[in-house]
């Protein structure tokens, strides 16, 4: 019969306890910012240019103040609404349209230009994301 005796529980178990206080929300948004903008980056070559240029000029990387409601920390990067709200028809197009009288508008076919982009960045995207949260918890758990 074999027995092991882990000293240290108590102290490593307190310390898992007060993990997310080595990542604060301001540490994490730097991470997630700098690969928003790289995806950002990627994505203008990729958006097509349209007859006002809207299209284009709304592609960014930002960080979303965070309040009482949105505690987490997050970026975001894409086609910003405000810019462009026709985003969304350029990706993934539209059916036949009429108006009320029935006078046709025409079909839109999709040009995808962010999903596919999305899901090939999204695996390396998310492994830099992890590695670069565990080196900076590791740094912080060292560090005090």
């Amino acid at each position: 019969m074999y027995e092991v005796k882990v000293e240290g529980i108590d102290e490593l178990k307190a310390k898992l306890r007060k993990l997310s206080d080595y990542l604060k929300p301001e540490a994490l948004e730097k991470i997630l910012e700098a690969e928003a903008q790289s995806f950002a980056a990627k994505l203008l070559p990729r958006t097509p240019q349209g007859p006002t240029g809207n299209l284009r000029n709304g592609v960014r990387a930002w960080v979303p103040k965070r309040n009482t409601r949105q505690k987490d920390a997050m970026a975001i990067a894409g086609v910003h609404c405000s810019v462009a709200p026709h985003a969304w028809i350029v990706e993934y197009g539209t059916v036949a349209r009429y108006t009320k009288g029935g006078a046709y508008r025409g079909v839109m076919p999709p040009q995808q230009y962010f999903t596919p982009l999305k899901e090939q960045e999204e695996p390396g995207m998310l492994t830099r994301i992890i590695d670069k949260v565990l080196d900076h918890i590791l740094k912080e758990w060292n560090g005090r």
